[in-house]
């Protein structure tokens, strides 16, 4: 979960043709801190951060409750694994 959210901050600002220090900027934080949380080296950031920067990017986080897999669901992705 928390990779993808890297994932789309990225790919976000990317899109956006926007600089870390921009987007940094824009949030209230270092750029040091969004190029480490961009690269996966800054997991504990706090919401708060997170939410500013996802504010800045015009993004709006939401939470979605995610079931555990089934037993089934486990045979299957295993299987897609093997095969893969």
């Amino acid at each position: 979960m928390l990779d993808d959210l890297i994932a789309t901050i990225r790919d976000r600002r990317k899109f956006l043709a926007l600089t870390q220090a921009e987007v940094a900027q824009a949030a209230g934080v270092a750029r040091t801190t969004l190029a480490a949380f961009e690269g996966g080296r800054f997991s504990d950031l706090g919401i708060r951060k997170v939410d500013r920067i996802c504010q800045a990017l015009g993004l709006h986080p939401i939470v979605v409750a995610q079931r555990r897999p089934t037993l089934p669901d486990l045979v299957v992705e295993n299987e897609k694994e093997r095969h893969g």
